[in-house]
């Protein structure tokens, strides 16, 4: 199955930034959204997947500002909300698909994390 870009919800809360003024902020923020498609293989990775992209809204995050500016700090998914996700989007969380979930939570912590 071949999965594409999807309508990122954070189109607004951009646009809101740059009507802040915090164009810098903003900028980071664009720079980390999905531009390639990717390839699913096997079942037990597809639900893996729909799991990490059911929750690819619930990233606790924290602003950190500093002398050369303001950057976000990606800290890791929000459990607390992965149950009932996974719930309304009829999704398993096997162990399997959890520890998916954590191997694929940390790549894309180091990913939005690094420093540009």
């Amino acid at each position: 199955m071949r999965l594409g870009r999807r309508q990122d919800p954070g189109d607004e809360a951009i646009a809101e930034l740059r009507r802040l003024g915090a164009d810098a902020l903003a900028d980071d923020v664009e720079s980390h959204r999905p531009s390639d498609d990717f390839e699913i293989q096997g079942e037990r990775a597809w639900g893996s997947m729909r799991l990490f992209l059911a929750a690819s809204t619930q990233w606790r995050v924290q602003i950190v500002a500093g002398l050369k500016g303001s950057r976000v700090l990606h800290l890791g998914l929000d459990y607390t909300a992965l149950e009932a996700i996974a719930r309304m989007a009829r999704i398993d969380i096997t162990p399997d698909a959890f520890d998916d979930l954590q191997t694929m939570e940390t790549v894309a912590l180091a990913i939005l994390n690094e420093h540009r």
